[in-house]
């Protein structure tokens, strides 16, 4: 076979992705209506904002959850997620955009609804506001440790210098950028690798709260 014909039969993508910062909402699990048979899955809805930060316009999304660390987190932040009284806005990854134009008529001097969905790959950030206007931060060292991610493995090394601070500093640095409580699922395949994660970073089970609680260590 020749070379050209070998090249031809090759599979080749063309990836097209959708990354911004959005206000997250509306997470859920879809499931199968009798006769289909696709697997149940997480989404969640987004409104990506686009334009000058005091007056952006949202794009909204319907995100099917598909990263193994993006459901992780969409499912820890959950309850938070659909609370309408927080607000929780994340930096996110999505690819295998879809464009699907409304069924309905649109009424005169409008235009016809076009509905956007994707698939969430990443989340980079995410920052919960309450109703009182307090916000908790997650950077993504925070959320590598929700999504079960070793952040030793997403960063390079450190240079050796006479600079490098000591290891009660450094500990202390990641644990500031950490969540003060995570709650794992039992039932997850990976909790067992998660829990002993989870105590290498220095938390600790917290039998009142039914979680897993950061130990800040002193300086």
């Amino acid at each position: 076979m020749s070379q050209a014909n070998n090249q031809s039969n090759t599979n080749q993508y063309f990836n097209l992705h959708l990354e911004g910062f959005a206000n997250l909402y509306d997470v859920r699990e879809v499931r199968p209506k009798a006769g289909q048979k696709w697997k149940p899955y997480v989404a969640v809805r987004a409104a990506f904002l686009q334009g000058q930060a005091d007056s952006a316009e949202p794009v909204f999304v319907d995100l099917q959850v598909v990263g193994t660390g993006a459901k992780r987190i969409v499912e820890h932040f959950w309850n938070a997620i659909n609370d309408r009284d927080q607000k929780v806005s994340a930096a996110v990854k999505a690819g295998d955009i879809r464009f699907k134009a409304g069924e309905s008529d649109p009424k005169p001097g409008e235009e016809r609804r076009v509905f956007v969905s994707a698939r969430m790959l990443t989340v980079k950030y995410l920052q919960v506001k309450d109703a009182d206007g307090q916000s908790k931060k997650y950077d993504e060292a925070a959320l590598n440790v929700i999504a079960g991610k070793d952040s030793a493995e997403q960063k390079p090394a450190q240079d050796q210098s006479s600079n490098m601070p000591t290891a009660n500093q450094a500990t202390n640095d990641v644990n500031r950028n950490m969540p003060d409580f995570i709650e794992l699922d039992p039932d997850d395949e990976n909790f067992a690798q998660r829990k002993a994660e989870l105590k290498a970073a220095g938390y600790r089970w917290d039998r009142q709260r039914k979680g897993w609680s950061l130990q800040q260590q002193a300086a």
